[in-house]
């Protein structure tokens, strides 16, 4: 029995009363919902005699009553074991997936016409459901009937990318079986606008950076304007970067429908961390027109730009989308949608009140949440038409306070904030497996058929690899393992029905759940990926690049409800591990090699430093914590152990010559070496760097990459919380 705060009509004063079970109880029991009007509506166990219930549904409400369990999952699954009922994990995850917990269900069955409505909430809070469950709504109870002129109502769901789209496409098959005299389509934002622009689409292709760099290099040179002196042109490229100004031109100019300069120079960028000046505005902006010249002439073009091509065409009445409107549209992932992008989905349906939107604010990959205010008069949202999901009946709190610390809220204020509050489920500590990178697939390997060994359906269980040399690896090791894979891939959705594991990237989970993850190469060089920390010019840039690595992480790792398992690497770790509270994980080391020692250090100085330098003050071009690249130079005439040292790609002296044999003979076998600067000495007697050099022990077979230049991450960013 439990007590429930009952308010009496007379006084209004509360008492306690005892109730028989609640609906969250139903639901965490996987409590047929039929059921539920019977079950609910008794006092005891004794009065369910006679009401139809299945025996086994009544046995399990009388174990789960009197069995003491020290939490929920533990009393559910040895519940499902003991009296023959199908275990949960004996399920396929479309049974994790699709079942609306209390929560949602209230949200569900809210009226249609009070729109339009926004839907927040963290991860497992079933947003995605909510929608795909409305649409179910809509067609079954006929909701919307008075918007019939003639055929069927129109309904859309639009998320960001292919996989998802097709995953919800499989998870609405699922809840609704039939959905006759219904038209639902389920696409993403860019094979939307492609279908709008129809044969004037495929006259452009579009291009990604490498290809968008090459034109903005070629306008570079081109700019020819009073306002700037030929020095400030050539430098502009330096100072700040081709990837940071393409990013501008996505996400501010093309991403706010800022084509104006005046606009662009009004503009409040939120959501960068780079200031710019006025004259670093006009001439970006400059750029930007040049280089969308280019792009037209070469027949190129960006998604960006096509979003707002279309927006525009709508907006100016240049093209006719009555054939493509919908009388209802649910729009997932909302926080990684542009202004523009918004305004044309807005376009899209006949009544700004049949909008609906879910986001998660942390799990903003690539841009900001907007404003509302810069969007449109007609989408406003209030308490009446706001909800956020603060509870989980998914997510165990320890793996929700595991990898909290790694939440960014992509709002400025605390109102924005939309994580989770509540968890129903509690159970194990989340694993942090320390193991060499090599031996990450046949780690995950060897975790996953544990798993299976217990009975679990390998359908709930997702390996997320940070790229695809990774997946491929994994899936080998899966394989001589003899565990059954399934690599998602780019043309369709998550198979919720596979009795496979389930292989992901990062980049493409994002609104996924499953009940046990692996997450694995949470290294340097992958998280954040070496490419972006070589892009960043500044310390800003750089802590702009930690932030989206952080939140991409913070993505893969929240996929988990039930187990979680993190894969990193000692020797290598990835700097965003310092944000995370180690006593909230169980720590466990696993080795190939027993043999193999923990790394040890050594201090020492840069040789030469004052040669290849010159008379510089050090301290305005080093920083304590600074990573210096080595180089081997087995043709030095002088020393064939000869290393010398970089900085952001600059030569700036050797390992002193005592220690160079030792140092050379850990690099010849393949393994990393991790030179940091520990103290920067500008006296005017002696100018000098003091280094440590950290390097594994010497035996032979551990192969690894070369060190990578992660500058000042330990030093400069520490941890928020």
């Amino acid at each position: 029995m439990q007590k429930a705060l009952i308010f009496t009509p007379d006084n209004g004063q509360a008492e306690l009363e005892e109730i028989f079970i609640d609906e969250a109880d139903l639901f965490l029991l996987d409590i047929p919902q039929e059921y539920y009007p019977l079950i609910l509506d008794v006092k005891g166990l004794s009065s369910l005699e006679g009401k139809g219930i299945p025996s086994s549904v009544k046995r399990r409400l009388e174990d789960y009553l009197t069995a003491p369990s020290t939490d929920h999952i533990g009393k559910i699954y040895s519940l499902d074991q003991s009296n023959d009922i199908d275990a949960i994990a004996n399920h396929t995850l479309d049974r994790f997936l699709v079942s609306l917990d209390p929560q949602q269900k209230s949200i569900v069955e809210k009226p249609f016409d009070g729109g339009p409505w926004l839907i927040r909430g963290g991860p497992g809070t079933g947003k995605t459901l909510i929608n795909l469950a409305r649409i179910k709504r809509i067609y079954q109870e006929g909701i919307g009937d008075d918007l019939l002129q003639h055929g069927s109502i129109k309904t859309g769901f639009i998320t960001f990318n292919k996989q998802l789209s097709k995953s919800a496409e499989a998870m609405f098959k699922a809840i609704s079986i039939d959905s006759s005299g219904g038209d639902v389509s389920f696409s993403t934002l860019d094979s939307l606008v492609m279908s709008l622009l129809g044969n004037a689409g495929k006259e452009s292709k579009v291009v990604f950076e490498k290809e968008q760099a090459a034109v903005l290099n070629l306008v570079m040179g081109s700019v020819n304007d009073e306002r700037w002196d030929e020095k400030y042109i050539s430098t502009i490229q330096q100072r700040r970067g081709s990837s940071f100004i393409l990013e501008e031109f996505d996400q501010i100019i093309l991403g706010n429908g800022l084509t104006k300069e005046e606009d662009y120079l009004s503009f409040t960028r939120k959501g960068r961390k780079v200031a710019l000046l006025s004259k670093e505005r006009g001439l970006i902006h400059r750029l930007y027109r040049l280089w969308s010249k280019e792009m037209t002439r070469r027949g190129w073009s960006t998604f960006a730009g096509r979003r707002l091509t279309v927006e525009r065409m709508i907006y100016q009445g240049q093209l006719d989308i009555s054939r493509n409107c919908y009388d209802y549209l649910f729009i997932d992932e909302l926080q990684d949608l542009s202004v523009t992008a918004i305004r044309l989905l807005a376009h899209l349906v006949k009544y700004p009140k049949n909008l609906t939107f879910t986001a998660d604010t942390a799990q903003s990959i690539y841009l900001k949440s907007p404003s509302w205010s810069n969007i449109s008069n007609n989408i406003r949202f209030h308490p009446g038409n706001s909800f956020i999901l603060r509870k989980s009946y998914r997510i165990t709190s320890e793996i929700d306070r595991a990898v909290k610390p790694l939440r960014l809220n992509a709002g400025d204020t605390e109102k924005d904030n939309d994580g989770i509050e509540q968890t129903i489920f509690s159970g194990e500590k989340p694993c942090w497996l320390n193991c060499s990178l090599d031996n990450h697939p046949s780690a995950a390997a060897e975790l996953s058929k544990a798993l299976i060994e217990k009975d679990i359906n390998p359908g709930q269980i997702a390996i997320i690899t940070p790229d695809k040399k990774t997946t491929d690896l994994v899936q080998q090791a899966l394989s001589s393992y003899g565990v059954p894979s399934d690599v998602f891939q780019k043309n369709r959705g998550l198979d919720i029905n596979s009795k496979a594991v389930h292989l992901l990237h990062a980049h493409v989970v994002k609104g996924l759940e499953f009940p046990f993850v692996i997450v694995t190469g949470i290294v340097e060089g992958k998280y954040p990926p070496y490419s972006a920390v070589q892009a960043a010019k500044d310390n800003v840039q750089l802590e702009e690049t930690m932030d989206n690595a952080r939140r991409l992480l913070y993505v893969a790792l929240s996929r988990a409800a039930r187990g979680l398992w993190m894969l990193t690497d000692e020797l290598m770790p990835s700097p965003l591990l310092t944000y995370l509270n180690q006593e909230d994980w169980t720590y466990r080391e696993k080795r190939v090699n027993s043999t193999l020692k923990k790394p040890y250090e050594i201090k020492s100085h840069v040789s030469g430093i004052q040669y290849a330098c010159g008379e510089i003050i050090l301290s305005q071009y080093f920083q304590v914590g600074d990573i210096l690249v080595t180089n081997r130079e087995k043709n030095n005439i002088h020393d064939s152990n000869a290393i010398f040292l970089t900085h952001n790609k600059k030569k700036i002296g050797y390992i002193p010559r005592d220690l160079a044999a030792l140092v050379a003979n850990v690099i010849d076998q393949g393994m990393n070496v991790y030179v940091r600067i520990i103290c920067i000495n500008d006296s005017s007697l002696y100018s000098g760097l003091t280094i440590s050099i950290s390097m594994p022990s010497q035996e032979k077979g551990r192969q690894a990459s070369k060190p990578k230049n992660i500058q000042r991450f330990k030093d400069i960013y520490k941890p928020y919380h």
